[in-house]
C-alpha cells in the first residue's frame, strides 16, 4: 500500500516503491518506510525513515493521538456551555 499527504506525496510513494523495491525487501519482514516528495516530482522521493524507524514513528504518532484524544474528551467534558448560567451569579429582579 502505497499512501502519501496529497496527490504528489501518494504518486512519489508509489513511485519510489516501484523503483526501489529491491533495496526495501528484508525476507520474512513487512516492508515501509517514510519517503519525502518535491511537489510536482514524483522521482525527488527520497528515503527519511526507513522501515525500523518507520515503525517506531507510527507508534510515537498513535501515542499522541491517543493522548490527544484523552484530552479533548477530558476537556470537552469539563468545559461549560455559554449558555450555561453561573450559579454564584444571582438575578436581581
Amino acid at each position: 500500500m502505497c499512501a502519501g499527504l496529497g496527490e504528489w506525496g501518494t504518486s512519489g510513494a508509489a513511485w519510489y516503491l516501484a523503483t526501489h523495491w529491491k533495496e526495501l525487501d528484508e525476507p520474512g519482514d513487512e516492508i515501509g518506510c517514510v519517503v519525502e516528495v518535491e511537489m510536482g516530482s514524483d522521482q525527488s522521493a527520497r528515503m527519511i525513515y526507513d522501515s525500523k524507524e518507520a515503525a517506531e514513528l507510527a507508534l510515537r504518532i498513535e501515542l499522541a493521538l491517543r493522548i490527544t484524544t484523552k484530552a479533548r474528551k477530558g476537556s470537552t467534558s469539563a468545559t461549560p456551555s455559554r449558555d450555561t448560567e453561573d450559579p454564584k451569579k444571582k438575578k436581581h429582579s
